[in-house]
């Protein structure tokens, strides 16, 4: 018991002690000055309105990106690029109800609250004055779009989902994880890589029966900083590599045939060997001739064993988009799930768990920082955020 006690106070140390280096590496920092400077600023106007806006928020990426494409063992070009984007997002009236609820009797269109920008992340005073010409415009859409709101309520039938526009309040957070650079953007890798795509795009110039190939290169390194007004501060960067390639072909009945593969990394390491992307190539090619003279699949219905990808991607149209916090509350939506708080929703044999603090799972990288227990049991539980 005294062992635990020690690891428990030393496991609280070491977490108050990050919390500490977090809030002081982020105290200063110039882009997160720049943007809580202004965002007090507007708020402390924008709160006495009428309508209020009694929630601001801002949010700023600056990303350096790298691509290389090849095409029948030829480098089509060589791209790098420095880009910056920020978004403002402006909530009128209150949180029980306010200008982001959508009604089927109204369409509000899309908003313009951000904008991009080429090249390095502008000098804290352009932060600050990208930021009030963004927020006026996001602050007066946001009152618009409530008095429209305000009024469609008191005529609109009664809602599936009756609960608030916004949730309760938090603890504010401090996160602060910078990525300064990344090898996967140097020249030396560039140019070791435009090679090498060269080699796989030209396993393709000799098949007469692809019509169309090529082979790539993407890496990016991309900063997120973060403020609202409730006094939540993240930075947090984010790198992620892929190299791919796809071929393309058409059976006797012009029925359009594609293979394709892709290798996500983070790291020159964790890079796939040429010889492995070699292999890959070479049943690709053999997999799209095979296509050119097989039958058309008959329509079944029955039980099916997918693979690990087509797993995913099948609970993520399923499952995950129809789980969204946002589509339980619009009647566009099947809002599948609006009601099945605390009742079975899926077969018991099957546990889902969103675990983003992992790193990598199965060597797929992940990139968030927030941990909960999404579905136990076939049982759905409130989402709670850390």
């Amino acid at each position: 018991m005294k062992k635990i006690s020690v690891l428990l106070c030393l496991l609280l140390t070491v977490c108050r002690a990050f919390a500490a280096d977090c809030a002081k590496s982020i105290d200063n920092d110039k882009v997160v000055k720049a943007m809580q400077s202004e965002l007090k600023r507007s708020m402390k106007k924008l709160s006495k309105l009428d309508p209020p806006i009694y929630f601001l928020s801002y949010q700023i990426e600056s990303t350096q990106s790298a691509s290389v494409i090849s095409t029948l063992g030829e480098n089509a070009y060589v791209y790098t690029v420095s880009t910056g984007a920020a978004d403002v997002d402006a909530r009128a009236g209150s949180r029980e109800l306010d200008n982001t609820r959508k009604l089927k009797s109204i369409d509000f269109g899309q908003r313009n609250t951000n904008v991009l920008v080429n090249g390095p992340m502008p000098s804290p005073k352009q932060i600050k004055n990208m930021l009030w010409i963004l927020t006026e415009d996001a602050a007066t859409a946001a009152q618009e779009d409530y008095l429209k709101v305000k009024t469609n309520a008191m005529t609109s039938a009664q809602r599936v989902d009756d609960s608030d526009d916004f949730s309760a309040k938090m603890k504010p957070v401090s996160y602060y994880a910078p990525i300064e650079n990344t090898p996967l953007i140097s020249k030396e890798i560039l140019d070791k890589t435009a090679k090498e795509l060269d080699e796989y795009s030209a396993m393709f110039k000799n098949e007469s029966f692809i019509l169309s190939s090529f082979a790539s290169y993407s890496a990016s390194l991309k900063n997120k900083y973060f403020v609202n007004s409730e006094g939540v501060r993240t930075v947090q960067g984010q790198i992620l590599g892929r190299i791919g390639y796809t071929i393309t072909s058409r059976n006797k009945d012009g029925m359009l045939l594609e293979r394709n593969n892709y290798y996500d990394f983070t790291s020159p390491e964790e890079m796939p060997s040429p010889e492995k992307i070699k292999e890959d190539i070479a049943q690709s090619i053999q997999e799209l001739k095979a296509l050119q003279n097989a039958e058309a699949a008959e329509p079944f219905h029955g039980p099916v064993i997918l693979k690990n990808r087509a797993t995913g991607v099948f609970f993520h149209e399923i499952l995950g988009h129809r789980v969204e916090g946002h589509r339980q509350k619009d009647d566009d939506f099947g809002q599948t799930f609006t009601n099945k708080m605390d009742k079975e929703v899926i077969s018991p044999l099957i546990s889902v768990y969103d675990n983003p603090t992992l790193k990598y799972f199965k060597n797929i990288p992940s990139y968030f920082i927030s941990k909960f227990a999404f579905i136990r049991n076939i049982i759905a539980i409130k989402v709670s955020y850390s």
